[in-house]
């Protein structure tokens, strides 16, 4: 009896003759994935994965390559790669300082508080409003408080939208802020990336033209004035609203001019008793 009359030896290296391949037949009948060469931002953007201390996180090749330059600027102290990521910064106008905060340019004493007690807590604790009962906020102010409250209340009850694709503003943004742990002075402190680049800069520029020509020109766009706030305070007095406040007022505004009305114009043009 032959070998080929003989049971089929199925084994390794020895797959059943009905699921081998024929002759001439592809392994792969539809064929390889098909990839668009010519694609270049989806080729250079593409997703990957990268070790950020003991974990593996995904991001678009845009952050991989930015966190390439921060890298190779704070560790190698390579001064090209520090300029090109602050350029990147502004292309994408990323470095740019925040707006300046405008705050209320009318502040109003709360009807029934001393002068010298409202300072007093304006020194310690700023604008209010302060912690307490007494809050240093007028009524209506109070009501527009807990208004606000509860709509952040009802709005954190909500489900969360799925944030979209950040955009490379944002991306850059988020790596300024990040932040690194530096020895200073025998301790360690918490430093920026915004922070340690622009230091890093600096350090450059007393030797390399380069560094200095960029100081100059980043100097030049992003002036100290551009962070001052704007605006200032006028503190003035809540005016009585209820009638039993108005009727109070009444009375110490006629208790105050009551001296100037018993007093004499002299010559001098001032009252005098």
């Amino acid at each position: 009896m032959s070998e080929e009359d003989g049971p089929e030896k199925v084994g390794f290296k020895r797959p059943p003759k009905a699921g081998r391949f024929k002759p001439g037949q592809s392994g792969n009948p539809r064929g390889s994935r098909k990839h668009n060469d010519w694609d270049v931002a989806a080729i250079l953007d593409e997703e990957v994965e990268v070790r950020i201390g003991a974990r593996m996180v995904a991001m678009s090749g845009f952050e991989f390559t930015a966190r390439g330059l921060i890298r190779r600027a704070l560790q190698d102290k390579n001064l090209s790669a520090t300029i090109d990521f602050l350029r990147m910064c502004e292309k994408y106008k990323a470095l740019e300082p925040p707006a300046a905060i405008r705050r209320s340019s009318t502040i109003l004493i709360p009807w029934g508080w001393g002068l010298e007690e409202f300072m007093a807590m304006f020194e310690k604790h700023g604008p209010p409003p302060w912690p307490g009962p007494r809050c240093g906020l007028t009524k209506a102010d109070q009501q527009k408080v807990l208004e606000f409250l509860e709509a952040e209340k009802n709005r954190k009850k909500k489900k969360k939208k799925t944030p979209g694709p950040r955009t490379r503003s944002v991306i850059l943004k988020d790596l300024l802020d990040e932040m690194h742990s530096v020895q200073k002075n025998g301790g360690q402190r918490r430093r920026s990336t915004r922070y340690l680049l622009l230091r890093a800069l600096r350090s450059h520029s007393s030797s390399k033209t380069r560094a200095a020509r960029v100081v100059e020109d980043l100097l030049e766009r992003y002036g100290r004035s551009e962070l001052k706030p704007a605006g200032g305070f006028a503190i003035l007095t809540e005016p009585p609203s209820t009638p039993e406040e108005i009727e109070e007022y009444n009375k110490m505004a006629d208790e105050y001019h009551r001296q100037f009305r018993e007093a004499d114009y002299s010559k001098t043009g001032k009252y005098e008793k």
